[in-house]
C-alpha cells in the first residue's frame, strides 16, 4: 500500500508541476510589451456603418485589423496595437486609419499602455455592405487565442499524466493484492 500511495503522491505531483508550468508561461507571454489600444465610433461621410465593416490601423507599415460589431452598436471599433515580438513602436509613433480601405482623416500616435478613445471618419462614402472576416486579427486577439491554445495544451497534458498514474495505481493495487 505504501508503494501505491507513493506513486498517487508523485502523479499527483507531476499533474500540478504541469499545470503551474503552463499558467507560469501564459503569465509571462501576457507581460509582453504593452499596446495602445484605440476605441471610437465609426462613421463615413457622417453616416454610420454596418456591423462587419474592416477597421484599420497602419503604423510604421504594420497593420492591424478589426470589425464593428454586429448586432447592439455596430457603428463603433476597438483596436489594441501591439509589436509583434522582437520589434517595438516607440511612443508618438504615428498611427492612420482607415475604413473599408477608404483613409480617414484622424490619426493619432502609439503611447504603449494607452487607451485612447478617437472618432473615426471617411469623406467617402463606404460601400455599406459588411465584408467577410478577412482571418488577420490584431495582436491583442492573436494573443489571446495563443494563450486559450496554450492552456489547453496544458490542461491536456495534466490530466493525460493524471489519468496514466490513475492507471498506474490500479495496476500495482491489483499486484499488490495479488501477492497477499
Amino acid at each position: 500500500m505504501k508503494r501505491t500511495g507513493r506513486v498517487l503522491r508523485i502523479g499527483l505531483t507531476a499533474a500540478i508541476a504541469g499545470l503551474v508550468f503552463v499558467l507560469a508561461a501564459g503569465t509571462a507571454a501576457a507581460q509582453s510589451s504593452p499596446g495602445s489600444t484605440f476605441t471610437g465610433a465609426v462613421t463615413a461621410a457622417g453616416s454610420s456603418l454596418p456591423g462587419g465593416t474592416r477597421v484599420t490601423a497602419v503604423i510604421d507599415g504594420d497593420r492591424y485589423y478589426t470589425h464593428t460589431p454586429r448586432g447592439s452598436d455596430p457603428s463603433t471599433y476597438e483596436l489594441t496595437i501591439r509589436a509583434p515580438e522582437g520589434r517595438s513602436y516607440a511612443d508618438g509613433t504615428p498611427v492612420m486609419f482607415e475604413i473599408d480601405g477608404y483613409r480617414t482623416t484622424q490619426t493619432a500616435t502609439f503611447q504603449a499602455g494607452g487607451n485612447v478613445r478617437l472618432d473615426l471618419n471617411t469623406a467617402v462614402a463606404a460601400a455599406g455592405e459588411s465584408r467577410a472576416f478577412s482571418g488577420q486579427v490584431d495582436g491583442a486577439t492573436a494573443f489571446n487565442w495563443l494563450t486559450i491554445v496554450a492552456l489547453g495544451a496544458g490542461v491536456l497534458v495534466t490530466g493525460v499524466l493524471g489519468y496514466y498514474f490513475v492507471i498506474l495505481n490500479r495496476v500495482y493495487r491489483r499486484r499488490l493484492k495479488a501477492n497477499t
